[in-house]
């Protein structure tokens, strides 16, 4: 038996002060801290809270040197004081169990008092939108019972503060359904004072101003609830720069033309005042003590940016994608106090849902998104969670069983391979969100996605790319890599970036006059414009940072010293200092010296550099560190002995702000030196940090530099395969040549721009949205300063542009200027661009015959290069010269003449670069798809997706896994995951080769020969042949009448309609000299003859 079941006694309250009791009697917590550790529990009662966890809700954030032993005896006390029945005879273990990674307390869920006024909330809801008054009445007096005050009043911690808020947000949500309960029943006119003084104390609340429209306008007061309108509409202006809501407008509208469906309907009982739906606690005192509450905690300086949350999320409307913004910014700037006014906000019909990522290494991989689910599932009932659950949903229940009580249907682990698991795990995911957010709207809140595991990563970049029905909205947090942010986060960014999909928010300090509102608020002080520029010069404006004076402020009024009320003005600056760097100032001055040339370093630093950068000596600078380390203010590097890092990263950041400029910049151009000086010419080692240091140094050469190196590193990266390093490169050195003037900055910028959309469309397409952008910027640039080999450039990216999209008469005019200008000065490289641009453009169009021409001049001048291709010159590698050349000779049925460019294929496969590698597998795979040898192209097709995948390439997984994944359905029988495949790819009207897939997959659904898959077969031909029609990407159309007259004759169509395409097919064939396809369309189309006889 389960301590849930065991001990129905027990009872928590926390809407008010946390209350434990059993059976009626109040229990003895304890201290604060015991009481927040049991806050912290109940938060997720019923669920595993980590060990990890506890301690950052106890300490919010800022445990003590050895929390893990503290925390196990607050839980003792606890269990101690909630074991058994409070008998010393009863030795029963009680409810508050240990259950790895942390404990639980197992309580029935009608055992805390918030749970219970949910579920009330949500009846009263629901029996109101269904006409029954009276059980809504019965839920919305019971709830209101319940309410006691302020939620955890008692708990100052930050995860009470956000789950206060939340229930806060229900407790609004009560007052709304009663009011709409008054209404219904005729209230009206006992309603208006009510109205005004809820408007009064938020007037901002649409909800209710609507409402008093409402009530006057039954009350015969048409002229004063047009005038509410007014006022509100003036309001929004002022305040946020916005127009009142639809519903808000619609209803001003209705009262003006005296809507008669907006009077008292017939049946209406104009009754006295319901039962008492308020808060137990007198009247009077309640809403003064949550105005006090309030106005301390309530969110300063962030109202544009909240609007702005606001607006992306409310104009994702119906579109099939979720609503993202990703909110950056450093430590302490704010990003979770936004979230939480976000979420305090919400529209309470709206599940709002938490996760939070943890810098630990036993967090369990989508830690986060399990939070979210088990959010999810308590607040959107049994009822929706059984139905999201069933089919593909079920995966969820790998993640948490609990989801759902007793038996769950379907299967509750993902089976096949690991890599199948997880996408089966992520489709299930994205299932159960579906399921969920067809029935109620879904907030997800997810918290410094910059420690998130690699799954978390993943997934949410899954769930941001795949089709979902509309309903769901995701806000994440994350620092910059800058900001200790980790590399994680930077590269979920990136990739959330490239979606197109995601809206970044960055927030800045807090601008002057709202850290002056922000002291304001917190002391009661109102500084003066001198003090208050110094502050927020000082802190950057960074609430943290404020928030740290404040306390200091208010420590030294209430002692009666320099920081009282007629003395804060000028001592604020001396008070900065003081809050952040008080124990700095008790070392000697070389101590002081060595950390704050570290905090110039990084985060994480190694003291012989610090030698470099002071002149201090070694036995100094070693007695320094040692002396911080005991001190607490540094500490050991895990897993880099020797190494030390800054405990916590707003310590390094507040030494550094410390330094005088000067002295500032120069000890950063000494450690960019150092670093510079310890690479042995490795470029890419430490490249991101001898960029920031050199960026950090000022002047225009080290601007320049830092691009520079940039580049070069980029260049190097690219080389080893780690083309999302290479990006970070050179978006770095893109966003470094924007702070240079003249045209040396714009020579390096054209060199950015030109290597990374060569990178984009390599890893990408060249229809990703990234590289037209890029493109559009590099051919301006080019034109105006580029030389030959800029040119080139250009206008290899120019022809990935127009080849992609099936631009062809654009693409073969871009190959023969190549052509052109190359043999004109000599230059092979560019003539050899030409040629295999020329080659690529006849092989799409249906010319075999000349694309083997063009690319075999284009793989002789290859072989007589005397240097190498330098990176992102040539779009497609050259080494995919050969392979290409091959897939010609495989479409024009020559396949006997391609012994020597088979034989360069183990030569090719050679090179390090494994985008080339990945190309020359793929083709390969193409190559034998067109002879129809399916064994060999499975192997060449998965030999490219295992590269691809190795070395992140991104969507052109994509187009290599198309091949791979028909060969493997031709083996084995059916039609695979063709479907889910071909379906991904990219929606531009034309996209090159898609005729080609499309043809794949009807081969797959010809030879299943299910009348479904025949006629989905002559679907898709239908729409690839018309395709092709429209874009001249006609490689495979003989092929398309051929499947397309099988699967009609299988249909039993007219055999005219059969004849008639394959007669279409011979011709095609013929036209393009494609042997094999002619044979292959000849004999079909003799056997429909004969059997039309």
């Amino acid at each position: 038996m389960s301590p849930a079941a065991e001990w129905p006694g027990i009872s928590f309250e926390v809407l008010g002060p946390l209350r434990a009791l059993r059976s009626g009697r109040t229990l003895e917590l304890g201290p604060a801290r015991r009481r927040t550790t049991l806050a912290a529990l109940l938060v997720d009662a019923g669920h595993v809270v980590p060990i990890d966890t506890l301690v950052d809700r106890i300490w919010d954030g800022a445990p003590p040197a050895n929390p893990l032993t503290t925390v196990h005896a607050y839980v003792s006390r606890l269990r101690s004081g909630l074991r058994g029945s409070g008998s010393p005879d009863d030795t029963r273990p009680g409810p508050l169990e240990t259950v790895a990674p942390g404990y639980r307390l197992s309580v029935p869920t009608n055992a805390v008092d918030a749970a219970r006024f949910a579920r009330l909330v949500t009846e009263a809801d629901t029996s109101f939108r269904a006409g029954d008054l009276g059980p809504a009445e019965q839920a919305l007096a019971a709830a209101g019972a319940l309410w006691r005050d302020e939620p955890y009043a008692d708990i100052p911690s930050a995860f009470a503060r956000n789950e206060a808020t939340r229930l806060t947000g229900l407790y609004g949500r009560l007052e709304e359904i009663g009011i709409d309960v008054d209404l219904a029943r005729g209230r009206h006119a006992l309603l208006v004072e009510r109205l005004r003084t809820m408007v009064a104390a938020d007037p901002l609340r649409e909800g209710i101003q609507a409402a008093l429209m409402l009530a006057l306008y039954r009350s015969g007061r048409q002229a004063d609830a047009l005038t509410v309108f007014q006022s509100v509409r003036g309001l929004l202006a002022d305040e946020l720069g916005a127009d009142p809501s639809r519903q808000l407008q619609t209803l001003h509208e209705r009262i003006l033309r005296q809507d008669t469906d907006l009077d008292l309907p017939a049946g209406a009982v104009t009754a006295g005042p319901r039962a008492v739906t308020a808060p137990a606690a007198p009247p009077e005192q309640a809403p003064a003590d949550r105005t006090e509450q309030a106005s301390s905690t309530r969110l300063i300086g962030r109202e544009r940016e909240l609007a702005r949350v606001r607006e992306i999320l409310d104009s994702s409307g119906a579109a099939p994608y979720p609503a993202v913004v990703a909110v950056t910014g450093e430590a302490g700037i704010g990003k979770t106090r936004l979230l939480d006014e976000l979420a305090g906000t919400a529209d309470p019909g709206i599940v709002v849902a938490w996760g939070r990522s943890w810098d630990h290494e036993g967090v369990p991989p989508l830690w986060p998104w399990v939070e979210v689910l088990r959010e999810i599932a308590r607040g959107v009932g049994e009822d929706v969670v059984a139905a999201a659950v069933a089919g593909r949903g079920s995966a969820v229940l790998a993640l948490d069983p609990d989801l759902v009580s007793g038996p769950a249907p379907g299967s509750r682990m993902p089976q096949g391979t690991i890599e199948d698991s997880e996408v089966r795990m992520f489709d299930g995911i994205l299932h159960f969100l579906g399921a969920v957010t067809d029935r109620r709207k879904v907030l997800v809140l997810l918290e410094d996605v910059h420690w998130a595991d690699p799954a978390t990563r993943r997934f949410t970049e899954y769930a941001v790319t795949h089709r979902l029905a509309s309903g769901l909205a995701l806000v994440l947090t994350a620092r910059a890599q800058s900001d200790d942010g980790g590399p994680g986060g930077a590269e979920l960014l990136a990739a959330l970036a490239r979606t197109g999909r995601v809206h970044r928010l960055d927030l800045p300090g807090l601008r002057p006059d709202a850290v002056r509102d922000y002291v304001t608020d917190r002391t009661g002080t109102v500084l003066d414009h001198a003090t208050t520029d110094a502050l927020a010069e000082r802190t950057g404006g960074n609430p943290f940072f404020v928030g740290e004076i404040v306390r200091l402020l208010v420590t030294d009024r209430d002692a009666g010293g320099a920081g009282a009320d007629e003395g804060v003005t000028t001592e604020v600056p001396d008070s900065i200092r003081g809050v952040i760097l008080r124990r700095v100032e008790r070392l000697p001055a070389d101590e002081k010296t060595v950390l704050r040339a570290a905090a110039v370093v990084g985060r994480t630093f190694d003291p012989d550099l610090l030698r470099d950068i002071t002149d201090l000596d070694e036995e100094t600078i070693d007695e320094a560190v040692d002396r911080a380390t005991a001190s607490g203010l540094l500490g050991s590097e895990p897993g880099a002995p020797g190494r030390h890092r800054f405990h916590h990263a707003l310590v390094q950041q507040t030494l550094l702000e410390d330094i005088g400029p000067a002295r500032r910049r120069r000890w950063h151009a000494r450690t960019a030196a150092a670093l510079l000086a310890r690479t042995g010419g490795d470029t890419v080692a430490g490249a991101d940090r001898i960029v920031h240091h050199l960026a950090a140094s000022g002047s225009e050469d080290e601007l320049l530099q830092a691009a520079r190196l940039c580049i070069a590193a980029s260049d190097a990266a690219h080389r080893r395969g780690h083309y999302s390093g290479a990006e970070q490169l050179l978006v770095t050195a893109v966003d470094l040549t924007a702070r240079l003037e003249g045209e040396a900055g714009d020579r390096v910028e054209m060199a950015a721009r030109t290597r990374l959309s060569s990178l984009y469309a390599l890893s990408y397409h060249a229809g990703f949205p990234g590289f037209v952008a890029q493109r559009d910027r590099m051919t301006a640039l080019v034109r105006r300063l580029g030389n030959d080999r800029d040119l080139l450039a250009g206008l290899q990216n120019a022809f990935a542009a127009a080849f992609f999209t099936c631009d062809f008469v654009e693409a073969a005019a871009l190959a023969q200027e190549m052509i052109s200008r190359g043999l004109a000065a000599g230059d092979d490289l560019m003539t050899l661009g030409g040629e295999f641009a020329r080659g690529l453009c006849a092989l799409q169009i249906g010319r075999p015959d000349e694309a083997i021409d063009a690319l075999g001049t284009a793989r002789d001048l290859a072989r007589r290069l005397d240097e190498e291709v330098p990176v992102g010159m040539i779009t497609v590698p050259v080494e995919a010269i050969g392979p290409w050349r091959l897939a010609a000779f495989a479409l024009a049925g020559r396949w006997s003449e391609a012994g020597p460019d088979l034989a360069d294929i183990p030569v090719l496969l050679r090179t390090p670069e494994p985008a080339a590698r990945a190309n020359i597998e793929g083709v390969l795979g193409v190559a034998h798809a067109f002879r129809g040898d399916v064994p060999a192209a499975l192997r060449h097709g998965r030999a490219a997706v295992r590269i691809a995948d190795e070395v992140g390439l991104g969507p052109i997984l994509s187009y290599l896994g198309i091949v791979a994944e028909w060969a493997t359905a031709r083996i084995e029988g059916g039609t695979g995951r063709m479907r889910e495949i071909v379906d991904l790819l990219p929606e531009q009207q034309f996209v090159v080769m898609r005729s080609h897939h499309v043809g794949l997959y009807a081969d797959l659904l010809v030879r299943s020969g299910s009348d479904d898959h025949l006629a989905e077969a002559t679907t898709r031909l239908d729409d690839a042949i018309a395709e092709s029609a429209r874009s001249g990407n006609s490689l495979w159309d003989a092929e398309l009448h051929r499947l397309r007259a099988r699967a009609r004759e299988l249909s039993g169509r007219p055999v005219a309609d059969v004849v008639a395409d394959l007669e279409q097919a011979v011709a095609i064939a013929r036209a393009q000299s494609a042997r094999d396809l002619l044979a292959k369309a000849q004999d079909d189309l003799e056997r429909a003859v004969l059997r039309a006889r």
